[in-house]
């Protein structure tokens, strides 16, 4: 049977309340801007207002309604860059060998 000690490697990351933290916010961040970028990309009048408020020109081009999405969606990027590094850092020590031998 194949004996992989999660348990022994789980405890060895010894991960951090604040690590943890910032991971959820991070991942809360990414999640809310795929959110704001599908809201933005199907509106349900078929335009969009651009700018802030109330006071920005209104937009129907579905070019233009893409291209507001799509700064959203590069945005979240923004978030997730750092999410997937921590992530994938801990995958790397999650998956290292164990020293001792059960």
């Amino acid at each position: 049977m194949l004996k992989l000690r999660l348990r022994e490697r789980w405890q060895r990351l010894q991960i951090s309340g604040s690590d943890q933290v910032v991971m959820l916010l991070l991942s809360v961040m990414v999640g809310l801007c795929i959110g704001a970028a599908i809201w933005t990309a199907n509106p349900t009048s078929g335009c969009i207002r651009l700018g802030r408020g109330t006071s920005g020109p209104i937009s129907c081009d579905p070019q233009v309604i893409m291209g507001e999405a799509m700064n959203i969606v590069l945005f979240g990027l923004l978030f997730a860059a750092p999410l997937l590094y921590m992530l994938g850092r801990l995958l790397v020590q999650l998956f290292r060998p164990l020293n001792t031998q059960p």
